[in-house]
């Protein structure tokens, strides 16, 4: 598991504001084979031990947005089969991360245009987009219903955000049949979530932070350096790396990291 810390300085109503904001990625929790869900499953529990321990139940610590990215043709009903994105959801259950309270998950579908030849046999556009737009509510019933299932009591639906990341075959690639345009789309989400939180909870600064460095907003007030969180190793010792353009230039070409991301497949 790996980190890039990005060093950000900016004024606010007068103040100096001096943080760092950290953006995590983990291995593919899809793995079919056996031993590499087993070696994941240890990786998450490592990293949730050093870096989110619940020193304080009352108050617990979480990462501020998580981004469980899955891809178009695996979101599907099948009882004998469930989706990839069922064992992420399973994964992240039992590691304490997911904030119930305030909510800090996002699902990206990725993809969702790659498949535009499945309405092939429409008598027109206009039914080929109504058709994705059913296939994309479906979609969003079938997740937040293994959702519901996983983390009983919690009625907050998690947002998912349709995304193309392979070049799609629709006319215009990054407007979506349901009006949206991403990666505009996914910003929006997250900016819900840090930004647009209810009156008993305290603005998300850090959260705010990230995305504004993420969208241009902000530049890194020095270099950025990637560490690694949590090896094969016995020490998980730091990596510098200048790369201070590189979180954005991951993120601008919707390889699909921010902050926290659990890939419901190796590949996404």
């Amino acid at each position: 598991m790996q980190r890039v810390n990005v060093p950000i300085t900016f004024d606010s109503e007068g103040n100096r504001i001096e943080l760092t904001v950290s953006f995590d990625d983990t291995p593919g929790f899809g793995d079919t084979i056996s031993d590499d869900r087993e070696r994941n499953q240890a990786l998450l529990a490592r990293y949730v031990e050093n870096h989110f321990p619940n020193f304080d139940e009352s108050q617990p610590a979480h990462p501020n947005v998580i981004l469980i990215v899955t891809s178009w043709d695996t979101v599907k009903e099948d009882d004998n089969h469930p989706p990839s994105i069922d064992k992420t959801i399973q994964y992240l259950r039992r590691s304490r991360l997911v904030d119930n309270k305030r909510g800090n998950v996002i699902v990206v579908v990725t993809k969702s245009l790659s498949f535009w030849n499945d309405y092939e046999d429409a008598s027109s556009q206009r039914e080929r987009e109504l058709y994705w737009r059913e296939d994309a509510e479906k979609k969003k019933w079938i997740i937040n219903g293994l959702r519901s299932k996983a983390f009983a009591g919690s009625d907050s639906e998690w947002p998912v955000v349709f995304v193309e990341n392979g070049g799609g075959t629709s006319a215009n690639p990054r407007r979506l049949p349901n009006e949206e345009s991403y990666p505009e789309n996914l910003f929006e989400a997250i900016k819900t979530l840090v930004c647009l939180a209810g009156p008993d909870q305290p603005h998300d600064l850090v959260g705010a932070a990230a995305l504004l460095y993420l969208t241009g907003g902000l530049q890194p007030s020095g270099h950025s350096s990637r560490q690694i969180l949590v090896g094969d190793g016995p020490e998980d010792a730091p990596n510098p790396a200048k790369s201070s353009d590189v979180v954005r230039t991951i993120f601008n070409s919707i390889a699909c990291r921010l902050l926290i991301v659990f890939s419901s497949s190796a590949t996404c």
